[in-house]
């Protein structure tokens, strides 16, 4: 927010509005007498400076319709208590080692008091740090483990440290580019040799609402407003899909677990939770182990009682840090 506010031609803070009675994103009314916003039901994107700490959406600009979509900041906020794994992966890994460790970013657009306020745990080098940072710092309250705080299923608050660099990009907004011509269809440059005359042209660097997708395994993938390019977007199924939509992230881990060892005293539990029925009539009272619902839509596997621990880490985090969250619910009742 502080970067948003030094861009701005008057930095002052704008009228709070009262809420409305027409819901929570109806067009907000100036109250003359204005009192802080409501956190639990007001989810804004840039505006209202003076509101610092509160989650906020995204995209968070002016004339975007509104969403339940929360911002960068306030979901790496979450991550450092329910580990980067999404729901249907914390089925198979662990969670206790998939936290962020080291968050790096351009020194140009790093805030010391924003980084504070949005990851901190409060916790400073000294008593006096210490007290500055508790009374800046949003998750401050997780770092003393308030009660029906625990390590069960691997989960806790682990607050990333962040660093800074000073390198750009080549593509960077801030970097001054002057390359030679190229194809449009190279992603990279190429090298340009200075001891020859060749003709230069400079690079204008424009916002693009493509989203480009590059995995270890070499696998490339652009899409364009959430569908794959060069699908209509009248395609916005399953073959429009990305391959990292949550369709195919659960059909993959149903892939993943049906080659589970039987041997394994959970893995009946695990497919189950997926959505596999079972391949043998063993019963829960044989195995000693809690039988779980079979899953029929996404919504179900979310809900498994096996994905238990990483619910109530999210409700602690959200009780006791990131307040003013509200749940985006009502689009996972799909089926594979």
């Amino acid at each position: 927010m502080e970067l948003t506010m030094a861009s701005q031609a008057d930095a002052t803070p704008w009228d709070i509005p009262a809420t409305s009675d027409q819901g929570s994103f109806s067009s907000p009314l100036i109250d003359p007498n204005p009192t802080p916003l409501e956190l639990d039901t007001v989810l804004p994107g840039r505006a209202y400076f003076s509101q610092l700490g509160i989650v906020r959406r995204k995209p968070s600009r002016g004339d975007a319709p509104p969403t339940l979509s929360k911002s960068c900041s306030d979901k790496l906020s979450l991550h450092q208590c329910t580990s980067l794994l999404s729901s249907v992966t914390a089925l198979l890994v662990s969670p206790e080692h998939a936290y962020i460790s080291t968050l790096i970013l351009p020194a140009s657009q790093y805030s010391a008091s924003g980084c504070r306020r949005a990851f901190s745990d409060g916790q400073g080098q000294d008593e006096d740090d210490k007290k500055a940072n508790s009374q800046q710092a949003r998750m401050a309250p997780l770092a003393v483990k308030p009660r029906g705080w625990n390590r069960e299923g691997g989960y806790t608050f682990q607050p990333f440290s962040v660093k800074t660099t000073d390198l750009e990009f080549a593509f960077s907004r801030r970097s001054t580019v002057t390359l030679p011509p190229f194809s449009s269809s190279s992603l990279s440059p190429p090298v340009t040799d200075t001891s020859l005359n060749t003709p230069t042209s400079k690079i204008k660097i424009t916002p693009s609402n493509l989203s480009v997708a590059l995995t270890a395994s070499n696998r490339e993938e652009t899409t364009l407003n959430g569908v794959l390019q060069g699908r209509k977007a009248s395609e916005a199924t399953i073959r429009g899909a990305s391959f990292a939509s949550r369709r195919r992230t659960w059909a993959l881990a149903v892939e993943v677990a049906g080659l589970l060892s039987d041997d394994r005293l959970n893995t009946q539990q695990i497919q189950e939770a997926l959505g596999i029925p079972r391949s043998s009539p063993t019963t829960s009272e044989t195995t000693g182990t809690t039988e779980s619902p079979l899953a029929k839509t996404y919504g179900d596997v979310k809900n498994t009682p096996l994905l238990e621990p990483r619910r109530h880490a999210k409700d602690v985090a959200r009780k006791f840090a990131l307040k003013g969250w509200v749940r985006n619910l009502g689009d996972e009742d799909f089926a594979l």
